[in-house]
């Protein structure tokens, strides 16, 4: 039986490259929160958390946040890892914790199950396309200590190593260039909504 893992949605970034908050650019009829939060639950996760910072109006009235749970980060500036310490403090009762981050657009659902059900045999189970590390991230319930102690001060990168060293890590492979995609500038969005109008030609 698999693990009740909680999905996460890092959202609480400053967007500088950007220009506007990435949490609520448009992909088809959806937003960026909307379209991640619903790939973590049509996933198989439970819950949906979407870790926020600053005025929670805009998402509040832009996003349909269904079946997602807020969660504000008042220090983002303290990068992804304050903002998955959050979410884990949120939700200390789930078996595991499953990332993506919201400046990913679209991830498939069938990458978010097949992570989470890897989480099952190994500590970690971080998604892969083309030889690519990306997200999907998901880290099991006996890393909670290390991820919330100063060896993942800077990140949660230096855990991630020392479960591969352990060969505590499984790397899950997906036919899914999402799990790979980081949309930082405007000329990087409307790259992406490009290939979004080729593939449906």
């Amino acid at each position: 039986m698999s693990l009740k893992v909680a999905g996460v949605v890092l959202a609480a970034g400053l967007s500088t490259r950007m220009g506007k908050s990435k949490a609520l650019l448009k992909v088809g009829d959806s937003v960026f929160l909307d379209s991640m939060a619903e790939a973590l639950r049509l996933g198989g996760c439970d819950p949906v958390l979407a870790v926020v910072s600053g005025d929670l109006v805009p998402i509040r009235q832009a996003c349909s946040l269904e079946g997602v749970r807020l969660v504000s980060n008042p220090r983002p500036e303290g990068g992804q890892i304050s903002s998955l310490r959050c979410a884990m403090r949120a939700c200390p009762d789930a078996g595991g914790w499953l990332v993506v981050l919201v400046d990913q657009g679209q991830v498939m659902p069938e990458s978010v199950s097949v992570v989470r059900q890897a989480l099952d045999k190994r500590a970690v189970a971080v998604a892969r396309y083309q030889g690519q590390f990306g997200h999907p991230t998901a880290f099991g319930l006996a890393l909670a200590e290390s991820l919330l102690g100063p060896e993942a001060d800077q990140g949660a990168r230096r855990v991630v190593e020392a479960q591969a060293r352990k060969d505590q890590v499984a790397y899950v492979d997906v036919d899914d260039p999402g799990v790979t995609r980081n949309l930082n500038r405007p000329e990087d969005y409307r790259d992406f909504l490009q290939d979004l109008l080729d593939s449906e030609k």
